[in-house]
């Protein structure tokens, strides 16, 4: 409710707070789901318009993310490990190289 995230924090609770807290609990669904033996997925492309629309939701509140759960086929199996090489990223003075 952006409405209610606007009286608590002003702008900065309406734009930055309440998506943390989206966030927090979207990730707190999938690690319990993953607890309970299911996948999840959370989703952020998608039309909010018709989410809102096909869940009667009043026009202060606007779906901002979508959880999938369901039961996974199988474990995939874990990526490979990359190199600190590959993921540090070393700014180097007086020029753009990387």
């Amino acid at each position: 409710d952006k409405e209610k995230a606007y009286g608590r924090g002003g702008e900065v609770g309406r734009d930055v707070l309440s998506r943390m807290d989206i966030a927090i609990a979207a990730q707190n669904i999938c690690l319990e789901a993953t607890e309970l033996g299911l996948g999840s997925c959370i989703i952020r492309s998608f039309n909010q318009n018709a989410v809102a629309e096909l869940l009667d939701l009043p026009e202060n509140i606007t779906p901002e993310l979508l959880v999938s759960l369901g039961y996974p086929m199988g474990i995939p199996a874990p990526p490979p490990r990359r190199s600190a090489e590959e993921v540090i990223i070393r700014w180097i003075e007086g020029g753009d190289e990387q």
